[in-house]
């Protein structure tokens, strides 16, 4: 069975969201891609935050890659 402890490891996609500050399509799009795990936990899909900051941070660009935005 699971405690409080235990499922409060877990976020839904919204939550995570806002959490690392991107938007909710963007990570259901990448948990249906299988860029990070999605655990369907009471019927909601829901993830681990630290999943997720994981596969943020594994997006993110060299300095020099931002030249090619437009200011």
């Amino acid at each position: 069975m699971s405690t409080t402890r235990e499922s409060a490891k877990f976020v839904t996609l919204p939550a995570a969201a806002r959490l690392v500050g991107v938007g909710v399509r963007a990570l259901y799009r990448a948990g249906r891609r299988g860029e990070f795990p999605v655990y369907d936990i009471d019927s909601w899909p829901q993830v681990r935050p630290e999943d997720v900051a994981r596969w943020l941070e594994s997006r993110r660009r060299p300095a020099a890659d931002i030249e090619n935005v437009a200011s």
